[in-house]
């Protein structure tokens, strides 16, 4: 459905009236140059070559040149001419640079054509090096009658001899000849050059194959064959053997393509497989006579054509379009043409046609979608087919091609239409003159009546519609009193102008009695016809002509922009500028420019330009006028947008490989190179425009992100438009054609998604749904677009549902991706509104759905609903019914459960036998026999009974502990109560149950207090011991659990218990033996408790212990010194008796002290000097780091070595860590020298066996170790604390050597982790922290 657009043309003239162009013309895109033949008659008939060679300014970036006018020939003399010669070869061979010229008498010439690329001014100098000098290659005595390289060039194709043909191949480097064989041997070897057209050499595009073409002069006839390559050998014959004495020969550039052949004396293109097999023919028409064909070199493009005309025709879904017809009677008659692809803007062709009087044209053509969309939303497509224009209704129906709604008629065939803002389509012949057919005939119309067929019927229904459009719209189009000159160029546009009456409102267009409409034609002058068309007699008449100053390369309307007398904008391409422009006024001061310059473009590399409304009322834009977007494409894919209203707005690269593009008021759409459709919210690139306003470069390149919608789409698909009609079914799509032609449909994730949040944000829920059902969207945005208007309209949203299965397949993908805690609280809110309309038997479905749907899925609930059809049931017409109901829901929630076991485990649960027997009976894997003897074994007349085995055989203990409680007598069954509740530990529940029975409690507490001592539980054991009196377990219990006070309460009660019981019965000497003896108990129970709370870290506790219960401080101090109290010791040296205080001190608390300073000494010196080791290697490892080149030579040349410095393990870094520092155990009574060794904590440490885990030198993982070590050395601050707690003690005991020497090593440790780098977790802690001056022990000033 596209059309292939001529964007420009250009030519030049040879100015020589003594040069006869010849039939050869080449086009080299490495060399931009172009060659051609010609016979000079000044002096003497000689065959020159001429040679032009643009400069880069008029050539694509691919190397075709597109602007002749300033390109000059330069000639040189090849040999002389006779009337008997012929030219049977002109080549040009790129990897030689040099042209092959072959004549029929057996001639090969060289000419070189080295090309001078010395650069004044940015231009190329033109002058060609050695391009005078003439070699002959080779000669051949039987002569050449054709000849033609392979693709890559390296092999040469001949076919020569007189009365035996042969084909010869030849290798172009060093002229040898690879194969030469026989093809055919005349009887009679006179010359007959009546059929020298009849010799043709084709290859296929990758050089495996070669075609040939020779005639059979007994019977006047022409042969085909095919070769292959590889050595030579013949492939295939053809099947027919042409009954001509002329024809022309290509292949189709493309693997599996087909050879194109046409014969002088018929109006049809033949084609043929490469196994000789014909295919289907193109007819011509009667007068035209193929006398040359080509195939482009990726599209199937075919052009053909004779001494007048010129063809293209374009082959898609099995259907030949013939896109454009030119005629050159006026030109002169037709020597030679060149079809070439570009090869960076790979849509681009280029058309190179030379006349027999010396003028060379250039046509460029690019393809094109003609769209015209309305504001009522009809989009119409308009194809190019000969004489007749396609045109489909989009927004109604997508018609594959070639097929279509409606079909306009010309006179002769179109070579370019264009759709005004009305509907109207303008249509330019090829003949000059432009036919109109307005809109008024196109609505009337019948859209619907072609629909999409297969198969035969496919030409049957195109003809059909054919006619009837012929019958109907052949006498509805109006000729326009205008003719177009073919050397000006054929870029143009129409744009339609009606008055507004100023009564109605900004978009409604009054036609009044006349409708004008403008003609923009842009060549070498751009000119702007008016037209103006009286609608009472449909008359057409000249208005005036305007000219317009500077040149333009292309133009396109401003949609949604409304087209006056006086005021129509357009969008204006140039060569360095795009602009936005009136063309009804001649002051152009409020044209907005933006410079094409700055991106390094020119307008000829535009391939395409589009513009779109952005005025957003946020303030950052002005509000009165608006702002217009222009997006244009260039023809290296690179996509760019800018606001031409708002000159500080940068140029926005947004895409680098786009191959197509459209862009709407919301959505901007972008096909790749890598076959993926990207669709981007408007608003991300808008707020890319304005985040970067205050930017001094001259464009920002967008980055995609996660934002972009992206899906997989046919290679080299493109799009065509975008349709956004309200009224119809395919309402918000995308459309694309694919690469065999198809109409496509494509409905992008983020539109749809735009559509629904505008659906719930009116409330329409119903519609939201669809969408999202048939777009297959997360039904999760109907809940978190708007979550209180959801709630709100949930009841409304359920009534519009009047099938339950939609319902179901609502709440079944309702939260499926969501987490439990977000899926069951919207499960429960749909259960809420269900339950609202239970009543209605359908909505009892969804309600069991979404039951289950909740995470772990609520099986109980949804048989619930079961039994609340049981209980509703009362009328008994209405029995069948319901149970019929019932049964339907039954296996509605088996079906969905999948787990009949699990549902009648559930139906049990709910004490419903009656239930749990309709599951077995609709469950098809339950066994009947086995679950019916169930059922009946757990009947029983007592409900409570009969819930309690029900109880049994769930495995609900707790549950029928209850029941069991309910039906049970006491006291006869209150032993079994008791001895079910032991069995199956359920202590808290028969508490809660027995707690009118003291007796049966205290048998539970106590069982329940045995039970938790076994598990480890002592707290808890004690306090239930407590409750039920039992002292001496409940003492065992707290002294297990630490609880020492508790411990020696008890200890003391149980003691008066013994004590008042036996004393009241002794005599006084006893009395006091018994009290000295109960003391001892007590002292004996204290010692064992302290013991006890040593081994579970509580050496605290135990020094109170000792002072206030056995009055014994120095076993206290020397306790605390074990644990490092240096505080409480010192002041535990208060509590001592006067005459120890003295022995304690000297023999006790400063020893520990000195032996301890010594110890703390000598670990933070260790532990310093590892922390500055790995520091510097951590340092080290860095530097290495940003100068790779020197880690890289270290890991070559270094050999590691494992030496104990040199190697770092976690064994290491855990052994100087402060955080595994353990605890003393000291005796009480001890001397100086065993308190010395019982203070040493290496000998004291558990030493646990740890595998090291050794990192050499230059591991990748060296620097996250380094750093995990210096955070471990690092000490907390506790155990910071604890050395500042032993400085104070030092001070008070005026013991200055020894605080200095701990206060500096110390210090020399917090210098150290003050130089670490600040990633070590605890380094800025310590240093804000936990370090802190003394100022009594500062001798300098620190820096620190």
């Amino acid at each position: 459905m596209q059309n292939l657009v001529c964007r420009h043309i250009s030519s030049t003239l040879v100015n020589s009236p003594s040069l006869q162009f010849l039939s050869y013309l080449l086009v080299s895109s490495s060399k931009h140059a172009i060659f051609t033949l010609a016979v000079e008659t000044a002096v003497e008939d000689s065959l020159c070559l001429l040679a032009s060679q643009p400069t880069t300014a008029t050539t694509f970036d691919g190397g075709l040149p597109w602007d002749l006018a300033t390109s000059h020939f330069i000639k040189t003399r090849i040999g002389e001419w006779t009337s008997a010669s012929r030219i049977s070869g002109f080549l040009y061979l790129e990897e030689s640079d040099a042209v092959i010229v072959s004549l029929s008498t057996g001639e090969i010439f060289q000419i070189p054509c080295i090309f001078n690329y010395l650069s004044k001014n940015n231009q190329r100098n033109s002058k060609l090096e050695d391009f005078g000098r003439v070699e002959t290659v080779g000669i051949f005595p039987q002569g050449i009658h054709c000849m033609q390289s392979s693709p890559d060039g390296e092999v040469l194709c001949l076919l020569t001899g007189k009365s035996r043909v042969q084909i010869v191949f030849m290798a172009t480097e060093e002229w040898e000849i690879l194969s030469q064989q026989d093809l055919y041997s005349f009887e009679d070897s006179n010359d007959d050059d009546d059929m020298s057209s009849a010799w043709n050499i084709t290859w296929r595009s990758d050089g495996a194959f070669v075609s040939t073409t020779y005639p059979l002069k007994a019977s006047n006839k022409i042969q085909m064959v095919v070769f292959r390559r590889e050595r030579f050998t013949l492939e295939s014959t053809c099947e027919e053997v042409w009954e001509s004495s002329c024809c022309c020969v290509d292949w189709q550039p493309r693997m599996g393509g087909a050879i194109a052949a046409s014969l002088s004396n018929e109006t049809n293109i033949r084609f043929y497989e490469t196994n000789g097999l014909a295919l289907r023919r193109l007819f011509l028409d009667a007068e035209i006579h193929c006398k040359q064909l080509e195939w482009t070199e990726q599209y199937p493009i075919l052009v053909c054509g004779d001494e007048t005309k010129i063809r293209i025709f374009y082959h898609s879904n099995y259907h030949w379009y013939l896109k454009q017809e030119w005629i050159f009677s006026e030109f002169g008659e037709i020597a030679a043409f060149r079809v070439v692809q570009d090869k960076v803007a790979t849509d681009t062709s280029i058309l190179y046609v030379l006349t027999r009087n010396g003028n060379i044209f250039c046509y460029v053509f690019q393809w094109q979608f003609d769209i015209c969309k309305l504001e009522n939303d009809e989009c119409y497509l308009a194809a190019i087919d000969g004489s007749e224009i396609a045109v489909t209704m989009l927004s109604q129906q997508i018609i594959p091609p070639p097929l279509c709604s409606l079909v306009l008629v010309c006179s002769c065939p179109v070579q370019r239409v264009e759709m005004d803002s009305q509907g109207g389509c303008l249509a330019l012949l090829s003949n000059g003159t432009m036919e109109y057919f307005c809109y008024d005939l196109m609505k009337k119309a019948d859209w619907k009546r072609v629909t999409c067929t297969k198969g035969k019927q496919l030409e049957n229904n195109l003809d059909k519609i054919y006619k009837e459009s012929k019958a109907n719209f052949f006498q509805s189009s109006f000729h326009l009193p205008c003719r177009v000159d073919k050397k000006q160029g054929l870029v143009w546009k129409v744009l339609l102008l009606s008055p507004v009456e100023p009564s109605k409102g900004k978009n409604e267009v009054s036609l009044g009695s006349f409708i004008r409409i403008i003609i923009i034609i842009i060549g070498e002058q751009t000119q702007l016809h008016v037209y103006e068309q009286h609608r009472e007699d449909n008359r057409w008449e000249f208005c005036y002509i305007k000219e317009m100053k500077d040149v333009c390369l292309d133009m396109q309307p401003i949609e949604g922009h409304f087209s006056s007398d006086t005021n129509c904008r357009v969008v204006w391409l140039s060569e360095d500028t795009i602009a936005l422009r009136n063309i009804m006024k001649e002051d152009r001061g409020d044209d907005q420019n933006v410079s094409l310059q700055m991106l390094g473009l020119k307008g000829h590399q535009i391939v395409r330009l589009k513009s779109v409304n952005t005025t957003r009322h946020d303030g950052r834009f002005d509000k009165e006028e608006p702002s217009i977007a222009i997006f244009f494409l260039d023809n290296r894919g690179r996509l760019w947008m800018v606001h031409v209203l708002h000159h500080s707005s940068p140029v926005l690269l947004i895409s680098e490989d786009c191959v197509s593009f459209e862009v709407v008021s919301e959505f901007l759409f972008v096909t790749s190179r890598f076959h993926k459709l990207y669709t981007c919210p408007m608003d991300k690139i808008l707020n890319a425009v304005e985040e970067n306003v205050s930017t001094t470069e001259n464009y920002r390149k967008w980055e995609w992100n996660e934002t972009v919608d992206c899906r997989p789409i046919d290679r080299f698909s493109r799009i065509v438009t975008f349709i956004s009609d309200t009224t119809s079914n395919r309402n918000n799509c995308l459309v694309l054609q694919a690469p065999r032609g198809n109409l496509e449909c494509v409905v992008p994730r983020l539109v749809i998604r735009k559509i629904v949040e505008q659906h719930i944000e009116r409330g329409a829920y119903g519609e939201a749904y669809r969408l999202c059902r048939r777009h297959r969207l997360p039904m999760d945005i109907l809940a978190e677009k708007n979550p209180e208007r959801f709630k709100a309209c949930l009841l409304d949203f359920i009534r519009q549902f009047k099938d339950p299965e939609h319902l179901n397949t609502f709440v079944s993908a309702l939260g499926s991706e969501k987490e439990d805690t977000v899926r069951n609280e919207w499960c429960d809110m749909l259960i809420e509104a269900f339950r609202q309309l239970q009543h209605e038997p359908k909505y009892r479905y969804p309600l069991i759905c979404a039951f289950l749907q909740k995470k772990p899925a609520d099986v109980s609930g949804a048989l619930e609903v079961l039994q609340l059809q049981e209980h509703e049931v009362s009328d008994t017409s209405t029995v069948s019914k319901d149970i019929t109901l019932k049964e339907d829901l039954m296996d509605f929630l088996l079906l969905l459960t999948k787990d009949s076991v699990l549902v009648f485990r559930k139906a049990l649960g709910l004490y419903d036998l009656s239930l749990a027997a309709l599951v077995v009976e609709r469950a098809s894997d339950l066994d009947p026999a086995y679950y019916g003897n169930l059922l009946r074994r757990l009947s029983d007349p007592c409900p409570e009974k009969q819930k309690y085995l029900i109880d049994l055989e769930l495995g609900n203990m707790e549950s029928a502990l209850r029941h069991l409680f309910a039906f049970s007598t006491f006291p006869e069954n209150s032993d079994t109560v008791v001895e079910f509740a032991i069995e199956h530990q359920l202590f808290s529940v028969a508490c809660s149950l027995l707690a009118d029975y003291p007796d049966l409690l205290k048998r539970v507490r106590q069982a329940y207090a045995e039970d938790l001592s076994r598990k480890g539980q002592h707290l808890d054991a004690a306090c239930l011991y407590a409750l039920i009196e039992q002292d001496e377990s409940a003492r065992k219990e707290y002294e297990r659990a630490c609880i020492w006070q508790l411990v020696v309460y008890f200890s003391h009660k149980l003691l008066w218990k013994r004590c008042s019981g036996q004393l009241e019965k002794c005599s006084m000497d006893n009395k006091a033996n018994n009290v000295v003896q109960y003391d001892n108990q007590l002292i004996s129970e204290m010692e064992s408790l302290i013991e006890h709370l040593k081994l579970n870290g509580k050496g605290k506790e135990a020094a109170y212990i000792y002072v206030d219960y056995l009055n014994d401080p120095q076993s206290a101090l020397e306790q605390l010194i074990q644990i490092e109290e240096w505080l409480d010791a010192m002041g535990m040296l208060g509590r001592m008796p006067l005459q120890h205080f003295c022995t304690a001190v000297e023999t006790t608390w400063q020893p520990a002290l000195i032996h301890a300073v010594q110890e703390h000494i000598e670990e933070w010196k260790e532990v310093t000097n590892k922390m500055v080791y790995y520091g510097e290697r951590l340092q080290q490892v860095r530097y290495n780091k940003k100068n790779i080149n020197t880690v890289a030579n270290e890991a070559v040349d270094t050999v590691p070595v494992q030496i104990e410095d040199e190697m770092l393990s976690e064994s290491d870094a855990s052994s100087y860590s402060i955080s595994s520092w353990g605890e003393w155990t000291m005796s009480s009574d001890t001397s100086k020298a065993s308190l010395y060794s019982l203070l040493s904590k290496k000998g004291q440490k558990r030493k646990t066996k740890k595998k090291s885990k050794h990192i050499k030198p230059g591991d990748p993982r060296e620097e996250e170790y380094l750093v995990d070590c210096l955070s471990r050395m690092i000490p907390s601050f506790a155990q910071w604390d604890s050395l500042n707690q032993l400085l104070h003690c030092l001070v008070g005991m005026s013991m200055e050597k020894e605080a200095r020497k701990l206060y500096g090593a110390m210090k020399n440790f917090a210098s150290c982790v003050q130089g670490l780098p600040e990633d070590v977790v605890g380094r800025n802690n310590f240093i804000q922290v936990c370090f802190q001056k003394w100022k009594c022990l500062e001798q300098l000033p620190d820096a620190f």
